[in-house]
């Protein structure tokens, strides 16, 4: 892989908190993105070993290769793989394998996500994203947990006005006219975009 096509990869999916590994037919490594790279150095739910993307163990491992065997063979695209089983205080990792699509190649991606974690992506990541300050996520949250703006006001000891006014100024970062549209945009982000937190 170019280092330019690298560099557009790493721009594009390290804003995506979910691991995207994008492995070769015989299961080399091509690219890994910051949360992917954060999985294989604490080798955990994957391993990467002897240049090739593996499972934490051999059940793991197999059925990686199974997938990328059919997903070859067939053309088989959105496999699901069970990568580690939630145990020892830890979640279960489930992969995605997907065939990469227009592309003229053997290459997969396979996305991994940890499954009964924080949804801190959510609304943190959004939080992040629009550059919303630290008052304005915490009356997102409240507003998420489907509390009106006066009862937002009461729990966070905030005069109504005050609510209103973040609630404008979270509408109009988001680029939301109601706050309907910005719940979609919550739902919708539930756990996948994130970008370091800027200091407010």
């Amino acid at each position: 892989m170019s280092s330019g096509i690298a560099t557009v990869l790493s721009d594009l999916f390290d804003q995506i908190a979910v691991a995207v590994f994008i492995i070769s037919g015989s299961g080399s490594l091509l690219f890994s993105n910051r949360a992917g790279q954060a999985m294989i150095d604490e080798g955990w739910p994957v391993r990467f070993t002897n240049g090739v993307l593996t499972g934490i163990d051999t059940p793991a491992s197999e059925a990686l290769k199974k997938a990328l065997d059919k997903r070859h063979a067939d053309g088989a695209s959105d496999q699901a793989i069970c990568l580690a089983i939630a145990g020892q205080g830890r979640p279960s990792a489930i992969g995605y394998l997907r065939a990469i699509p227009g592309a003229d190649t053997s290459a997969s991606m396979l996305l991994v996500t940890q499954t009964g974690r924080s949804t801190a992506y959510g609304i943190e990541g959004l939080a992040s994203s629009y550059n919303l300050s630290k008052a304005e996520t915490r009356i997102l949250k409240h507003v998420v947990e489907a509390q009106s703006l006066p009862e937002v006001a009461q729990r966070l000891n905030l005069s109504l006005p005050t609510v209103k006014s973040h609630m404008r100024r979270i509408l109009s970062k988001t680029q939301c006219s109601r706050q309907a549209d910005l719940l979609r945009i919550v739902e919708g982000a539930r756990a996948y975009f994130y970008r370091p937190r800027s200091e407010n």
